[in-house]
């Protein structure tokens, strides 16, 4: 039965993701217009964007403590980032 729990437990966290990522989604041109009329270029903005993601991900890695990334590993990330 537990694994019957787990996948049900896997399959609400899914759920989840998807409206969260479909809310995200459907807002991201009204934040974009805002923005836009506050004189930030597209660049700008999808930079701030990626920023945010980025720091936002980073943040759950360490929060899970699931970074597991060597000194190697950590360079190749950090100049394809570039």
């Amino acid at each position: 039965m537990p694994n019957a729990q787990n996948n049900l437990k896997n399959q609400l966290i899914g759920l989840l993701m998807v409206i969260i990522s479909a809310i995200s989604f459907a807002t991201l041109g009204v934040f974009a217009n805002k923005m836009f009329s506050l004189g930030l270029s597209a660049n700008s903005i999808l930079a701030w964007r990626f920023v945010g993601a980025g720091f936002i991900l980073w943040s759950l890695l360490v929060i899970k403590k699931d970074v597991s990334l060597g000194a190697k590993e950590s360079m190749i990330a950090f100049l394809l980032g570039l």
